[in-house]
C-alpha cells in the first residue's frame, strides 16, 4: 500500500516564468566569456552546499579575480528566480488531496539554497513531511543514498512510495533503482517514447490510489 509521495519540485510543482538559463546568462555576460567554466563548476558546489546568496558570488568574485562593488548586481540578479517562480494550477489540489488520504508528502530535489526561499514564498512547505533539498543534504539524485536517507528517516520500505518528477534520469531511473515506483509527470508530452508510468497532469497521481 502507498504510504507516500515523493515529488521533485522544478518542472513538477513549480516552474519559472524564465528559464534558469536567462539568469545564468545574464550573469556570464557580466563576469566575461572567459569566466564561464569557473561559474559553472562552482555552481556545481552549490547544489551540494548551504552557501547564501552572498556567500556564493563572494567566492566567484574571488576565483575570477572581479571587483567586489558587482556582487550586488549578481545577487540581484540571480534572487530574480524568487518572485518570478510560480505553483503548477493542479499542485495544491493534489497535495490537499492527498493529505485528505493521509498520504505523506516529500520534497526531494536537486537544487541550490534559492530553493529555500522559493517554498517559503509559495507557502508550499507547510504540506511536506519531510524536504530533502541536495544542497541542505549534501547528496544529489539520483544517488541511492538520498533515497535510503529518506526511507530511514520517514520509517517507509520501497514498496510503500511513490515517486513523480519530470526528468527520466534523476526522478524515474533513480527512484526506480532503489525499487520505488516512479511515474514521469510530461506536461508538454516531450518523451513520446517513454514506455513507464506516465502522467500529463498532476491530478492523474489520484488514480494511482483506487
Amino acid at each position: 500500500m502507498i504510504k507516500a509521495v515523493i515529488f521533485d519540485l522544478w518542472g513538477t510543482l513549480v516552474y519559472n516564468k524564465n528559464h534558469i538559463g536567462s539568469y545564468i546568462q545574464r550573469i556570464e555576460n557580466i563576469i566575461g566569456e572567459a569566466n564561464i567554466n569557473i561559474f559553472k563548476e562552482l555552481r556545481k558546489e552549490w547544489y551540494v552546499t548551504r552557501w547564501s546568496s552572498d556567500e556564493f558570488f563572494t567566492k566567484l568574485l574571488l576565483k575570477i579575480n572581479l571587483p567586489n562593488p558587482i556582487k550586488d548586481e549578481l545577487i540581484k540578479i540571480w534572487e530574480e528566480q524568487i518572485e518570478d517562480s510560480y505553483l503548477f494550477d493542479d499542485t495544491e489540489f493534489i497535495f490537499k488531496k492527498l493529505k485528505s488520504m493521509n498520504i505523506k508528502l516529500i520534497l526531494l530535489s536537486n537544487t541550490t539554497p534559492i530553493s529555500n526561499e522559493i517554498i517559503k514564498k509559495l507557502d508550499i512547505a507547510k504540506y511536506f513531511d519531510s524536504v530533502f533539498f541536495s544542497c541542505n543534504e549534501g547528496i544529489l539524485k539520483p544517488t541511492p543514498i538520498i533515497y535510503n536517507k529518506l526511507l530511514i528517516r520517514l520509517r517507509l520500505e520501497p514498496n510503500e512510495v511513490l515517486a513523480v518528477g519530470d526528468q527520466l534520469n534523476t526522478d524515474i531511473i533513480g527512484a526506480e533503482a532503489y525499487g520505488i515506483k516512479s511515474i514521469l509527470i510530461d506536461r508538454e508530452n516531450k518523451n513520446i517514447r517513454y514506455k513507464g508510468e506516465k502522467i500529463s497532469e498532476l491530478d492523474e497521481i489520484e488514480f494511482y490510489f483506487r
